[in-house]
């Protein structure tokens, strides 16, 4: 199982990105399950909207609803304190399209476990916590470093490099 996160969709959906070509090429390689947080999905829902408009942002809720990908969800009481009225309207739109079911404290306290060890952000902590939850090998991300081991069992691999193919 493979988990994405934002840079990877907001390439994906974006056409006018300039990586869009090579998430574009990835995504078609892919052999197994693909999964992202409800995290990832606000803030690429968001950026999408913003950068490309609303039509894109719900093409990507669709494509969950397609079976593109799969949701690894935290519960709302998971989320940190940001701005209460831009989550709660944007998973309010998320949520119309697609259904979750929360996996709770036992992802949030493997982040702060990894936050601890690695000195990684809350948010990246959080999406690998996931992964490591799901059981997941791989992690897509051009924020983290590229071929970087976390707990001997995930890879971070960023496949929007130039020479990389999954």
């Amino acid at each position: 199982m493979i988990i994405a996160d934002t840079g990877f969709w907001v390439a994906l959906f974006n056409r006018r990105d300039d990586l869009h070509r090579q998430a574009k090429a990835c995504a078609a390689q892919i052999q197994e399950p693909l999964i992202t947080t409800l995290p990832v999905m606000t803030e690429v829902y968001y950026l999408l909207q913003t950068r490309c408009g609303h039509q894109r942002s719900v093409e990507f809720l669709l494509a969950q609803q397609e079976g593109l990908f799969q949701i690894f969800a935290l519960g709302e009481s998971e989320l940190p304190q940001l701005d209460k009225l831009l989550i709660r309207s944007t998973l309010h739109d998320i949520l119309q399209f697609v259904s979750v079911g929360a996996m709770g404290l036992p992802v949030v306290e493997t982040a702060w476990i990894l936050l601890d060890r690695y000195r990684f952000s809350y948010f990246d902590s959080l999406i690998l916590a996931s992964a490591l939850t799901a059981n997941c090998e791989v992690l897509y991300s051009e924020d983290l470093q590229h071929g970087q081991v976390i707990d001997g069992r995930l890879t971070i691999i960023n496949p929007l490099l130039p020479d990389h193919s999954p």
